[in-house]
């Protein structure tokens, strides 16, 4: 298991990357739905990043969505954004099932 210290930093990030995201949209109604998703969330996001796996399975997919943003390739960024959320859509599930 990651240390507590390292599990708070990498939840922290993760918000502040979904955020971004959120932000960029420029859409109330989104922000609005994300403001109540990430407070339902909270706990569960920073349990989750005591699993080494579900790290992984968080940082190298925001690279590649940050580098398909960044790149302003609408078709890749929407491609990388569905694999990360089977990933972790596959990630809450197990967990669910095996507490």
């Amino acid at each position: 298991e990651w240390e507590r210290g390292a599990n708070l930093r990498l939840a922290d990030l993760d918000a502040k990357f979904h955020q971004a995201i959120v932000d960029m949209a420029h859409n109330r109604v989104l922000s609005k739905m994300y403001k109540v998703v990430v407070e339902a969330f909270a706990d569960y996001r920073r349990r989750s990043f005591t699993v080494q796996e579900h790290a992984d399975n968080a940082i190298e997919p925001h690279r590649k969505i940050n580098a398909a943003l960044q790149e302003r390739n609408i078709p890749e960024a929407q491609r990388c954004m569905r694999t990360h959320l089977d990933k972790v859509y596959w990630d809450m599930s197990f967990s669910q099932t095996h507490q």
